[in-house]
């Protein structure tokens, strides 16, 4: 067993990385306009978050969340037990939070930070 759970940091981290590509990409149509993401993303968003959030807020909450969750992973590969989980939980709040604005980073991100954070709570120090 390796000493840190790597496997565990390198999948949070792609999932977040793709959180925030997400975020970004949703306010690059805000600011541009040439990009329509946020009409493929528009079905997910639970009506509430559509109606009370404009496109902008949802990009910039988006952005902040994959930067969260890149900042877990970040703590996962530290290696030290109290770190691993404190990622594990923050990157795992922070993807269902995303989840309800950005799909998750198209359901693909979500998948990735919610292996990655149950690998990493799962993760036990080699005696």
């Amino acid at each position: 067993m390796p000493e840190r759970p790597l496997t565990a940091f390198a999948l949070v981290l792609l999932g977040g990385a793709i959180v925030l590509i997400t975020g970004v990409l949703v306010l690059a149509e805000v600011f541009t306009g040439r990009v329509s993401i946020i009409d493929v993303l528009r079905p997910t968003m639970p009506r509430f978050i559509d109606e009370y959030l404009d496109d902008m807020s949802v990009g910039i909450l988006a952005s902040v969340f994959g930067i969260i969750i890149i900042v877990g992973s970040i703590l996962i590969v530290t290696g030290a037990q109290p770190n691993i989980r404190s990622g594990a939980i923050a990157a795992l709040f922070f993807v269902i939070l995303s989840l309800l604005l950005v799909a998750g980073g198209f359901y693909i991100g979500f998948l990735l930070v919610f292996v990655g954070s149950i690998l990493a709570l799962l993760w036990r120090p080699p005696t």
